[in-house]
């Protein structure tokens, strides 16, 4: 693997001694390579959409490769609360 590409999938701390950042809480890194979606980005359109299959339209997120299925599962059951509030 690339480093550039390990460091955004993983987040490593540069100070010694302290633990890996958990990637399930970044918003910040991306979890659709294929559309170069963050996290961030997915959760704030989940009060527009009903459910996982709008969600997938909207954002375009899992959609191209699947290899974002199981990030994409977790952080939506992370999240269910959001879906529709804004509808």
């Amino acid at each position: 693997m690339m480093p550039a590409l390990a460091a955004r999938m993983f987040h490593t701390s540069s100070l010694a001694g302290t633990d890996v950042q958990d990637s399930t809480t970044d918003e910040q890194e991306i979890l659709c390579y294929c559309e170069w979606l963050t996290r961030g980005e997915i959760v704030a359109a989940m009060p527009y959409v009903r459910n996982l299959k709008e969600l997938r339209e909207r954002t375009r997120a899992c959609t191209t490769c699947f290899g974002c299925d199981a990030d994409l599962e977790d952080l939506v059951a992370l999240h269910a609360d959001l879906f529709g509030v804004a509808l």
